[in-house]
């Protein structure tokens, strides 16, 4: 791996992990960040045409959730153990390909954090559909960094592409099938529901009318 990289990446890490902290700040008192793009617009008139204030908006509304520190801390915990499934899985594939005995100098650890780093960083560019493409360019990458052959490193993002998809398709197809079950159990409880007010409400109207003509 070329000098200097791993300290770059931890400031860029430091840097991403603040940014996203103000972000949250921001979308806790939502008013700073409105005041300062009306500012920036009021002295950059051009920048109305993009409607930047009502994008800042929407984007603080849908971090809003995540004032809340129990969504906050469930939204952690859960994409830290999306991050360690998707490393072990790296891991395993590096070992499936013979990797220690095929290239014994590269530095396994440095493969998986930048290989899954890089691939992730492939789906968040939206260039091509489920990030076809990019994903396993992000490997190659990084393979190409730390010193692994460019066709291993290609055929580790196929490879490792290919059982992400297949993992998200098996959870969410069981994800929304309980969403399914708890839409449904929902819908029956709102229309029992309707149907005890509205039986209830014919019967006191039916206990009014009958006072009335006693």
């Amino acid at each position: 791996m070329p000098e200097g990289i791993g300290s770059t990446a931890l400031v860029f890490s430091g840097v991403a992990i603040a940014g996203f902290a103000v972000l949250i700040v921001f979308a806790r008192f939502p008013r700073i960040p409105l005041r300062i793009t009306a500012w920036i617009e009021g002295k950059l008139p051009a920048l109305k045409r993009f409607h930047l204030s009502k994008r800042v908006q929407e984007t603080l509304e849908g971090l809003t959730a995540l004032t809340n520190w129990r969504v906050a801390a469930a939204a952690i915990f859960w994409t830290l153990i999306g991050w360690v499934v998707s490393l072990g899985t790296y891991y395993a594939l590096l070992l499936a390909f013979n990797v220690p005995q095929i290239a014994p100098d590269v530095d396994l650890l440095a493969m998986v954090c930048l290989g899954v780093s890089l691939a992730s960083l492939g789906v968040a560019i939206p260039v091509t559909v489920a990030g076809i493409g990019p994903f396993q360019g992000g490997s190659r990458v990084a393979g190409e960094l730390i010193g692994l052959n460019a066709i291993i490193a290609a055929a580790l993002g196929i490879v490792f592409h290919g059982v992400t998809v297949l993992a998200y398709a098996f959870w969410g197809d069981r994800r929304g099938a309980c969403a399914g079950c708890v839409i449904w159990r929902s819908g029956e409880g709102a229309r029992r529901g309707t149907e005890r007010r509205r039986a209830e409400q014919s019967v006191k109207a039916w206990g009014i009318s009958a006072c009335r003509f006693t």
